[in-house]
């Protein structure tokens, strides 16, 4: 990220569901990244699992899920809640655009609200009332402008 082509400024980044709790954990972790869009990130990623599970009518016993998610934080070395949305949320230094759907069970407002309590001043949520999980991304009509307008005023600052 830091090569000749940005001179070292800070870098913008966006992720979408599981992919927005990568970019938070991310930019938790890399000072280069300055400017960060979360679409439909979660807080508890053993919760948002069990909640996928069920949006997908996927049948899985609470038992095996939790025996499972336990097999692969040994076979990672993890603890899960290392991984909550909230605990990058409260080690990032910038701020954060928040969107969520309002129909979105997986990742409901609930937990967006929660995520937007831990972020540091100056960071913003967007809810698109009807999106669920699965299309939120696709509101482009909604997401597109707010988005663009983060990245340029706060890109922007970094220059």
């Amino acid at each position: 990220i830091n090569g000749p082509e940005n001179h070292g400024r800070k870098v913008g980044v966006f992720g979408v569901g599981y992919g927005a709790n990568m970019a938070l954990h991310w930019a938790a972790r890399d000072s280069r990244v300055g400017v960060i869009v979360a679409i439909a990130p979660f807080d508890k990623p053993e919760q948002a699992f069990q909640r996928m599970a069920n949006a997908e009518n996927i049948t899985i016993s609470d038992h095996v899920l939790h025996e499972s998610l336990a097999i692969v934080a040994t076979n990672l070395g993890i603890d899960w809640s290392d991984w909550s949305g909230s605990a990058a949320v409260r080690q990032l230094k910038e701020p954060i655009l928040l969107i969520s759907g309002g129909a979105d069970a997986v990742c409901p407002t609930n937990e967006i609200e929660i995520l937007g309590r831990a972020a540091c001043p100056g960071s913003k949520t967007l809810m698109i009332q009807n999106a669920t999980h699965g299309n939120v991304c696709y509101w482009m009509n909604a997401i597109a402008e707010p988005a663009k307008q983060w990245f340029a005023e706060h890109l922007q600052s970094e220059q």
